[in-house]
């Protein structure tokens, strides 16, 4: 009798930890301090019971020595895949760090692919998430706020969208945007003594984004602003754009003959094109062919740097990038550990996709031990009093909206080689 009563207490463990393994396969992999493990609602040691209790009104306070889940909304599978992975290995890799792995940390993820914001982030809450990052797709963007927003949820935007951290108190944005390329960019063409620009820029949102900023900036630092043009996203012709930039060539004593045959004349001494190098290589020829070459170009660089081992391309030399300072030519010992790290660890080059999600960690552990002799942390009032802080995607700063601005670097090409503007 006391054997078969052993063995039937043996098959019904057996069958709990089948089901166990199962419902967590299928809920996807969580990451601990410690390391991975993959049952979704494993049962929390008795030390961090209270961070599984605590109240709605209380999860975005969770105590300090508490274990802390972070919800991770990021692409897994679909066309964004690859650039989700990457997050990914920059959030594992940041709370594997001695630095940052003071207190216990647990990453959920859930796939925004397949999971629409509103049910993600409800799935969130039901869990005590104490925070969500992401997600990175734009399209999604306005959908996570909104939800956030409406479950009181910490919130931190990994996609290109500052504008987003005003929707709630709750919400922050940590991406490369166009908001601080813009005005990094002024700062330099004051710096250069520029005093007379010319604007294109893509009828987007970035470009719109960047048009709104850089249009105020530039009255801040009184430059003048000859003229500005926006072109279609997709658009593979410039020469109205470019055209229009001219100097109008007309008046009572210019005949019709003199007006035709006089070389264009383009009044500006700088030209900010607000977009990245695969527009720039369509852009650059025709600019050439329209006879303006005198003007110093201006543009933005963001991702992976250009492979110049193969083969240089001219038409980037001599243009000065607004680069996030995770490319400059001359690294910090930061960023070129880091760069090491995590070549070693995923045997390819750093990001600056890993990149941001390893700072966005740092930037949760600094403001958990900035209230470390307290009890609860409330989250998004610790966030907003972070200070000045040199990360791995550049100088840091919050700004009451809740976006974490950055100090971008200039950054130009010659002949192939990257190197530091001053």
């Amino acid at each position: 009798m006391r054997k078969t009563f052993i063995s039937a207490l043996i098959g019904f463990a057996v069958l709990l930890w089948s089901f166990g393994s199962v419902y967590g396969l299928s809920a996807g992999r969580e990451l601990v301090r410690a390391g991975f493990r993959d049952d979704r609602n494993s049962v929390i040691s008795p030390a961090n019971s209270a961070a599984a209790e605590l109240s709605d009104r209380d999860q975005s306070q969770p105590a300090v020595t508490a274990l802390w889940r972070i919800g991770a909304f990021l692409p897994l599978t679909g066309p964004y895949a690859g650039i989700g992975l990457r997050f990914r290995h920059g959030l594992e890799l940041a709370l594997a760090a001695e630095k940052i792995a003071v207190y216990p940390w647990q990453l959920d993820f859930i796939d925004s692919a397949e999971i629409s914001p509103a049910a993600a982030l409800a799935d969130f809450k039901r869990r005590g998430i104490a925070v969500v990052l992401g997600p990175i797709q734009s399209s999604l963007a306005r959908s996570a706020v909104r939800a956030a927003t409406s479950l009181q949820l910490p919130l931190i935007l990994l996609a290109s969208q500052p504008e987003l951290a005003g929707c709630g108190r709750n919400i922050f944005q940590h991406f490369f945007n166009a908001a601080d390329a813009a005005r990094a960019v002024v700062r330099l063409l004051a710096r250069q003594h520029q005093t007379r620009v010319a604007l294109l820029h893509p009828d987007n949102s970035f470009g719109n984004l960047f048009h709104r900023v850089f249009t105020q900036s530039c009255q801040k630092h009184r430059l003048t602003i000859w003229k500005d043009s926006s072109y279609p996203p997709t658009a593979v012709d410039f020469s109205s754009v470019i055209t229009g930039l001219r100097q109008p060539r007309s008046g009572p004593g210019v005949e019709p003959a003199e007006k035709d045959s006089a070389p264009p004349n383009y009044p500006f001494s700088a030209l900010v094109i607000a977009d990245f190098r695969p527009r720039l290589r369509l852009i650059v020829p025709e600019l050439a062919f329209f006879g303006l070459e005198q003007p110093q170009l201006y543009a933005i660089s963001r991702g992976r740097e250009p492979d110049f081992a193969r083969k240089p391309d001219l038409n980037l030399d001599g243009i000065i990038f607004l680069d996030s300072c995770f490319h400059t030519p001359q690294p910090s010992h930061l960023r070129a550990n880091y760069k090491k790290l995590y070549l070693s660890t995923f045997k390819q080059p750093a990001s600056i996709y890993d990149a941001y999600a390893y700072d966005t960690i740092c930037l949760l552990a600094r403001a958990r031990q900035a209230n470390a002799g307290g009890g609860r942390v409330n989250l998004v009032d610790a966030l907003l009093k972070l200070p000045r802080l040199e990360l791995l995607t550049g100088v840091t700063t919050v700004t009451v909206e809740g976006v974490f601005a950055k100090e971008l670097c200039p950054v130009t090409y010659k002949s192939g080689e990257l190197r530091q503007v001053k």
